[in-house]
């Protein structure tokens, strides 16, 4: 359920102070609903981690139909409520929390010997979104004209070969895992749920890679599912570690996740069918 902020200029989101934790609580109790606050501990990471706040939940149900009823009485109580399957929670520091399933695909490409590109495609109309398989059947290049500086102000020269991967946060550097969450955009401290959200919830997730051998190495993992409960972008950063990856960053997550070989959707997406999307990655024999 989401929680008020309690402070001018800062969003409403799942996690908040313990003091407004505790007025939902009293409240939800008093139209008798079986509240608990819990305290949201995440991950450790390079720069971002820690105590984000107390979260309110309601009881604990078998079936979604019935996490759906109470779910109607939260939102009587005037709290945006939604049903969560506790495997999503991304809760993994709690000895109790072993996630659960999760279905993973990994592409490998070595380029000692494949012959052929990998680029990105916008599909056959830069206007219209396109599913990937879509967007695998009609690829185009997108050509840049603009100029591109890297942190310090220096020009970054574009050749024929450049390619720019919009995604994060990083994952691993060096062989090393370095999770950059707050450099790379994902804590606003006037959107505490966009950390909550992406980060430390488990997700979809799409991980780009190279290993030691300098494959390149993508990554798929189904999210929001019982079948497959996706990953926290800490959990994404260890798998990465254990598919021997030296540089990885999370590309792109959620609904749009999705992986397909040859003409074979090989991912299950979240939402239960492709989405169409703006531009994916393809990788192109000769």
């Amino acid at each position: 359920m989401t929680l008020p902020s309690g402070e001018e200029g800062v969003a409403d989101s799942p996690v908040s102070s313990a003091a407004i934790a505790a007025e939902a609580i009293d409240r939800l109790r008093g139209a008798g609903l079986d509240a608990r606050s819990e305290e949201v501990v995440a991950d450790e990471l390079e720069d971002a981690g820690g105590h984000l706040g107390e979260r309110v939940r309601v009881g604990s149900y078998a079936t979604e139909a019935e996490a759906s009823r109470a779910r109607g009485a939260v939102i009587e109580a005037g709290y945006p409520a939604s049903v969560w399957y506790e495997g999503w929670g991304g809760d993994a520091a709690a000895a109790e929390d072993d996630g659960g399933p999760v279905a993973v695909n990994v592409l490998t490409v070595d380029p000692a010997r494949f012959r052929g590109e990998v680029g990105a495609t916008f599909g056959a109309d830069l206007e219209r979104t396109e599913t990937t398989s879509e967007l695998a059947e009609g690829a185009r290049r997108l050509h840049l004209t603009s100029e591109l500086a890297d942190p310090s102000g220096r020009r970054l020269p574009m050749t024929p070969s450049t390619q720019v991967i919009s995604g994060g946060p990083n994952l691993v550097t060096d062989g090393f895992r370095e999770v950059t969450a707050a450099r790379d955009g994902m804590v606003l401290p006037a959107n505490p749920g966009q950390f909550y959200g992406w980060v430390h919830q488990r997700n979809p997730r799409m991980i780009a890679g190279v290993d030691a051998r300098r494959r390149l190495v993508l990554v798929t993992v189904d999210g929001r599912q019982a079948e497959s409960v996706g990953m926290s972008i800490s959990e994404a950063a260890d798998l990465a570690l254990d598919l021997g990856l030296v540089d990885a960053v999370n590309l792109d997550g959620g609904g749009s996740t999705t992986m397909v070989v040859g003409d074979e959707l090989v991912s299950t997406p979240s939402g239960g069918q492709e989405r169409a999307v703006g531009d994916a990655l393809v990788i192109r024999g000769r």
